[in-house]
């Protein structure tokens, strides 16, 4: 009898969405896309230039967003403890 060891990659049957997320991921992913398509059809009047690009908010909230995920990581270098720090 062939015994097996434990790996280290997760189950497929684990890492499935289920039929709820699924259907939320959609409509949310719908709903974007129509939001970004109507940033084409209507007329902003931004106080600057630049605010009426169309898909300025978008692209400003999505670098926002990796702005604060790469902080979050420099962060973790200041912050974090070693991986043995309880076994000491």
């Amino acid at each position: 009898m062939k015994h097996s060891e434990p790996s280290d990659t997760p189950d497929t049957h684990d890492a499935a969405m289920s039929p709820f997320a699924k259907k939320l991921s959609l409509w949310l992913v719908g709903i974007s896309a129509l939001l970004g398509l109507s940033d084409f059809v209507i007329h902003r009047h931004g106080y600057s230039e630049i605010e009426e690009m169309p898909l300025f908010f978008a692209i400003f909230g999505f670098v926002a967003f990796m702005a604060v995920v790469a902080g979050g990581v420099l962060l973790r270098l200041f912050i974090s403890r070693s991986k043995d720090y309880y076994d000491e």
